[in-house]
This record gives C-alpha cells, sequence and structure tokens, in this order.
C-alpha cells in the first residue's frame, strides 16, 4: 500500500524547476556615446568573445537559432568599475548589457563569501 500512495505521488507532483527566458532593460547607444562613458571611466578592454544570443522574432517569439554578437569586458581595477557590452553588428550599436562596481579580481576571489548578501558592498 505505502509503495502506491509513493508511486500516486511522483505521479500527480506538479513542482517543475526550469530555466526561463526573461528580459532586463538594457542601454544600447552609438560608438561615440558608449566609448566616451567607458573612457570617462578609465576602464580598459580585459577579454572579448563571440556570444550567441536568442532575440525575438515574428509574433514575439525567440528565434530558432541564436545570433551571433561581439561581447567584451571593460574594467578599471582601481576604482573597481566594470562594463560589460554586446555589439551588434547588424545595426551598429552598442549595448551595455551589466555594469557596476566592487570587482574583484581572479585572486581576490573567495567562494566561500562572493555571493553572501552580508558582503559590505551590500550595505
Amino acid at each position: 500500500m505505502n509503495k502506491l500512495i509513493f508511486i500516486l505521488l511522483l505521479l500527480f507532483s506538479t513542482s517543475a524547476w526550469g530555466a526561463a527566458w526573461n528580459e532586463k532593460p538594457i542601454l544600447c547607444s552609438s560608438y561615440e556615446e558608449t566609448f566616451s562613458a567607458i573612457e570617462a571611466k578609465g576602464e580598459k578592454l580585459v577579454w572579448t568573445a563571440i556570444q550567441f544570443t536568442k532575440v525575438k522574432g515574428p509574433n514575439n517569439t525567440y528565434r530558432e537559432h541564436p545570433e551571433m554578437l561581439v561581447s567584451a569586458k571593460y574594467i578599471n581595477q582601481f576604482t573597481r568599475t566594470y562594463t560589460l557590452l554586446e555589439y551588434h553588428p547588424k545595426y551598429l550599436v552598442y549595448c551595455v548589457i551589466s555594469w557596476g562596481t566592487d570587482l574583484l579580481l581572479q585572486d581576490e576571489l573567495d567562494p566561500n563569501t562572493y555571493y553572501r548578501p552580508d558582503r559590505e558592498v551590500f550595505k
């Protein structure tokens, strides 16, 4: 009987966990406006890559194949600021997808404390 109840619970369980596409605001502008802001913050390019980005197509649905965009990270290791860009070559536009402060470099990372909400930066 216990096995039957267990099987029924498994069959009718509705809990589901999974990834979902979210939208978040990004700032897009021209080359001149984007890089004058990065230069004003004293940030320098530290890495670049080609990223695969899901984009929307007709009927507000995501296209089957992602766009290939240039992604780049700029940092100022003294003020500890960063800017994460993506470049859209089809539209000749630069988008800031993340920027912030409290940058930690590889030799400063402590995986035991980095994600804790009581870090000084969150106070």
